[in-house]
């Protein structure tokens, strides 16, 4: 746009500069943006919006492009600064007008200035993913250069979740926890511009409207097993599962249940005790206690979390393998209550009682050992029970008196089948054998009935030994 300028001030013979940012006033129904500028007369101002060139245009005229009117005025502000403004109208809505950048240029004889871009910011929304997850927390914030009267976020049912009428230029839309049920829809932000319309005599409203999509991750549900008690047979032991929700904003609860070892639901009895679910907001809990505790009951036990999510049904398992230690066995040494004499078979017999809750095949090792050294071993075997204990004979046969001393029998019980059953401290007992020498044998010599003159007569020698 050549224009011509009647004074010819300080600035003549200068390529021209523009002296200040571009300067956007909001109006209703028309803007304007504002390009200052220094140098020589007859300059053309070329305006542009995204790129596109508005013009050319001289002072005075307007053109038609893309749905608005621009027209172009020139005024003088400081003659002897050669200082220009070129003032562009716009007339259209508000909401056209802003969300573009528009820059200003301007050439004369001697040459151009740098365009001076600036983006005019109707409404924009930023900080925060619209792709939110269940449970998380996310904020979207709403925006504008604008001079506003009041500021809101609708939903799609023109319903206001958060509004700001304070002339703020910011508002936040928050979502904590994001819930996948509420939250899944669109939203709007809705600014009110201070600026009446002469027609309308409103205020212009500008609005920006997004969808949200709520996603569920998986798995949705975490599963954990905490152990207490004692896992020696005889005991009390107990395994508690947590199934946990980590996207807290589902509106299901998890379930729970407990596996046993063949994959079965298990179920109240032989031992074992399933309790009553607990719930909280985000958890579940279900206890499996064995009281006592069973050698049978050795195995690897599955608790299984179940969640009904809007993606589908939802699994999540944690392993706790149940190893059952057998206890230490109650030992005692019987030795015979007659007095021990040498020359006699004495036998000694070990007695090894299990706990009735080894139920189980097991191997009992014992080790027999007398006087400073070890005398025998023996193996035994079979499923324990506490009316027939295991036994082990020691046998004398004959006694000497060098066999005097203290006996033990110390016996180690392990499992048939290892897995899952770990083997016994040693449980000992001990017998004193007290060995008595023989006493001479008592000898009595008597006639078998009365003596008479002339007769046959027997004499009868009776020995009674001490054994």
């Amino acid at each position: 746009v050549m224009i011509n300028i009647g004074v010819y001030p300080i600035g003549f013979n200068s390529v021209p500069t523009i002296t200040n940012p571009l300067v956007f006033t909001q109006g209703s129904p028309s803007s304007t943006l504002t390009c200052t500028s220094t140098g020589s007369v007859a300059t053309t101002v070329t305006f542009m919006r995204d790129g596109t060139t508005v013009g050319p245009l001289r002072d005075g005229e307007l053109i038609e492009l893309e749905g608005a009117i621009f027209q172009l005025t020139q005024t003088v502000t400081s003659r002897s600064l050669s200082t220009y403004a070129s003032v562009l109208t716009i007339s259209q809505d508000l909401s056209d007008v802003v969300g573009h950048i528009y820059t200003c240029t301007v050439t004369n004889v001697l040459g151009s200035s740098n365009p001076e871009p600036l983006e005019v910011i109707g409404i924009q929304t930023m900080g925060g993913d619209q792709s939110l997850t269940v449970g998380e927390m996310n904020i979207i914030t709403c925006s504008t250069s604008l001079d506003i009267s009041d500021i809101v976020w609708i939903d799609e049912m023109d319903t206001i979740v958060a509004s700001n009428s304070e002339g703020v230029q910011q508002l936040d839309l928050v979502f904590n926890p994001v819930n996948d049920s509420i939250h899944n829809r669109m939203y709007t932000c809705r600014i009110t511009a201070v600026a009446v319309d002469q027609v309308t005599n409103k205020n212009p409203v500008i609005s920006k409207t997004i969808t949200i999509q709520v996603r569920v991750p998986r798995p949705a549900i975490t599963v954990s097993v905490i152990s207490e008690g004692s896992d020696t047979a005889g005991e009390s032991y107990f395994l508690t599962c947590i199934v946990m929700e980590e996207v807290v904003g589902l509106t299901n609860m998890p379930s729970l249940q407990w596996l046993d070892p063949s994959d079965q639901v298990v179920a109240d009895g032989e031992g074992i005790t399933i309790g009553q679910i607990q719930r909280t907001d985000t958890t579940a809990m279900l206890v499996l206690t064995f009281d006592p505790v069973r050698t049978s009951h050795g195995g690897e036990y599955t608790c299984q979390g179940t969640l009904e999510s809007p993606t589908g049904t939802l699994r999540n398992t944690s392993e706790q393998t149940v190893t059952v230690q057998i206890p230490q066995p109650t030992v005692t040494v019987d030795v015979p209550t007659d007095p021990l004499y040498t020359g006699t078979n004495v036998t000694l017999t070990c007695n090894i009682v299990l706990n009735d809750q080894v139920d189980s095949p097991v191997i009992v090792d014992v080790t027999w050992s007398g006087p400073g050294e070890e005398i025998t071993n023996d193996t035994l075997s079979g499923i324990a029970e506490s009316s027939s204990p295991f036994q082990s004979m020691l046998t004398f046969a004959p006694l000497n008196s060098d066999d005097a001393g203290d006996y033990t029998c110390e016996a180690t019980v392990r499992p048939v089948e290892v897995e899952f059953i770990t083997m016994s401290l040693p449980g000992s007992g001990t017998g004193t054998v007290i060995v008595q020498d023989l006493p001479a044998p008592q000898v009595e010599i008597g006639p078998e009935g009365p003596s008479t003159a002339g007769s046959e007569h027997t004499l009868i020698c009776r020995v009674t030994s001490a054994e």
